[in-house]
């Protein structure tokens, strides 16, 4: 028996057992065939092996209202388009955030024919102001005798004219589209929730307030955040599975939530998806990941939140839990995710 077929999902390929009596949630190598997010400027085996510090970015340009994304074609999915801090040459320690963000720019929509002319390159690349939108610095799960943290910053780009009528055209780099589909929710392949939560931030925030840094930071102690109340139906399942005195396994779990999402830090339909091709069966269709899915989403939220769609770490790991068949079906939280997938 396995997870997916003990709450009559369907065959799921069995993974490797373990000593441990976790085994069901050990996580495999990942692989490289669906969706994944990478930053600008890194080919092949230079791409940061592990999480980096990176620098998104909300392009937004007036003249069209329209807002840079990832190439979906290149990415396979959508999302704000991103550099890492760390350059190919590694020589980043003199540089300041700003030089890098400014260099992430050029990057993502400078000169893209490099034989062009050094002045016509110039006269065509947009102008453009930049400021501050969030940084955010994320406290990973110990490694060795160290807490790394990892930085994302997001800066505002705002495109100004310079009498160019193709400021805004798809790039194997970047595409654009317009905001109002953005706000609207009408694109598909989405990767995390800040392409809609930046781009509301923008368009709804004085330009007196764009100056004001908006600083967050996601300690350690939010993967175990479900273990502070004990009276809930997501404590007793943590508890049946064994986990509420067995903060390493959470935290393990969490380092492979994050490693999956980032930048973004909660996963849509399309970055479930790749997580369960990648790590699990790659002959699962959609007509059962998305009734999945959406039963991972057990949280209430309270009207409309940009959040609505995808799931967080404390989401994703009672689902895990509750799609073991060694949880009893008598688990609360195992029968209201049964009936969320009905």
């Amino acid at each position: 028996d396995d997870s997916l077929t003990s709450i009559g999902i369907g065959s799921i390929q069995q993974q490797s057992s373990s000593s441990s009596s976790l085994s069901s949630i050990h996580l495999p190598p990942r692989c490289d065939f669906v969706a994944r997010l990478t930053p600008e400027g890194y080919h092949g085996d230079q791409l940061p092996s592990s999480l980096y510090d990176c620098i998104v970015y909300v392009i937004y340009c007036p003249k069209h209202d329209r807002i840079a994304v990832t190439n979906v074609k290149k990415m396979g999915c959508i999302w704000l388009p991103f550099v890492s801090l760390m350059d190919n040459n590694n020589d980043n320690d003199n540089q300041t955030w700003q030089q890098a963000s400014h260099n992430g720019v050029a990057i993502l929509i400078g000169r893209q024919d490099p034989e062009q002319d050094a002045k016509e390159a110039e006269r065509l690349t947009p102008k453009y102001r930049m400021q501050y939108l969030q940084i955010l610095r994320i406290q990973l799960p110990k490694k060795s005798s160290t807490m790394k943290m990892v930085t994302r910053i997001t800066q505002f780009v705002h495109l100004q004219s310079n009498h160019y009528d193709h400021c805004c055209e798809n790039t194997m780099r970047v595409n654009w589209i317009k905001s109002d589909e953005i706000l609207g929710r009408k694109i598909d392949k989405i990767w995390g929730p800040e392409i809609y939560s930046m781009v509301r931030l923008l368009l709804t925030l004085q330009s007196s307030s764009l100056s004001r840094k908006i600083i967050e930071e996601m300690p350690l102690s939010y993967a175990l955040c479900l273990l502070k109340q004990t009276d809930t139906e997501e404590y007793d399942a943590i508890k049946h599975f064994n986990l509420a005195n067995n903060h390493d396994i959470i935290i393990r779990i969490y380092g492979n939530f994050i490693q999956h999402c980032y930048p973004s830090t909660m996963m849509s339909y399309e970055s479930f998806r790749s997580y369960f091709i990648k790590n699990c069966d790659s002959s699962l269709d959609k007509k059962r990941l998305l009734p999945l899915f959406r039963s991972f989403k057990h949280q209430s939220l309270q009207g409309h939140n940009d959040n609505d769609d995808f799931i967080d770490f404390q989401e994703f790991l009672i689902g895990l839990i509750v799609i073991d068949p060694k949880t009893s079906d008598t688990l609360m939280a195992r029968i209201r995710f049964i009936f969320r997938y009905e």
